[in-house]
C-alpha cells in the first residue's frame, strides 16, 4: 500500500486491487449457470481469502494455481494479467488478447506495449486520495469490465 508524505497508508491494497480486477472480470464475464458464457479461469494465489466479500459465478473456476501456459495454448478469448514479462510474452506469442492491470515496474511498461502492439488494453492503477478508496475500487472495478468487454 502507498503512503502519503507523512506516512500514513493510502491508495488501494493489493488484495483491493485483485479483488475488484476479479469482480470486473465477473460482472464482465460470469453468468448463474457453469454451462452459460465463457468459463473464466482464475488464478488466486497463495491467499487462503482472496475471494472474501466476492460472489464467485457459476462458471468461474478459481484456484490457488493454474497451468497459465496450457490456457493460452488451449485458447482463450481474453487474458487479464498484472502484466508481468513471462505472462506478457506467453500471451503475445499465442496471440492471446490482453488486459493488463499492472502493479509496477516492467508492468506498467508492458500495459502500454499492449496497447502499442494492438494486443489488448492497458486498465491503469487508481491512486485515490485519502479516504477515495471504495469509490477509486469501484471504478477500477468497472474500468476492467469495461475493457474485458471490449477485448474479447
Amino acid at each position: 500500500r502507498e503512503r502519503t508524505t507523512d506516512g500514513r497508508p493510502c491508495g488501494l491494497t493489493g488484495r483491493e486491487l485483485c479483488q475488484a480486477a476479479w469482480a470486473g472480470t465477473f460482472d464482465a464475464f460470469g453468468t448463474q449457470s457453469p454451462e452459460d458464457g465463457p468459463l473464466i479461469a482464475l488464478a488466486l494465489g497463495p491467499q487462503p481469502d482472496a475471494l472474501e466479500g466476492l460472489v464467485t459465478p457459476a462458471n468461474a473456476a478459481c484456484a490457488a494455481m493454474l497451468p497459465q501456459v496450457d490456457i493460452l495454448t488451449a485458447g482463450a478469448e481474453v487474458f487479464l494479467t498484472h502484466g508481468g514479462q513471462n505472462s506478457f510474452t506467453e500471451a503475445l506469442a499465442r496471440g492471446t488478447p490482453l488486459v493488463v492491470c499492472p502493479g509496477a515496474g516492467d508492468q506498467v511498461v508492458n500495459g502500454d506495449k499492449a496497447v502499442a502492439l494492438g494486443a489488448g488494453l492497458h486498465v491503469r492503477r487508481p491512486a485515490p486520495l485519502p479516504g477515495d478508496e471504495a469509490e477509486a475500487a469501484a471504478r477500477y472495478r468497472a474500468d476492467v469490465c469495461r475493457a474485458l468487454r471490449r477485448v474479447a
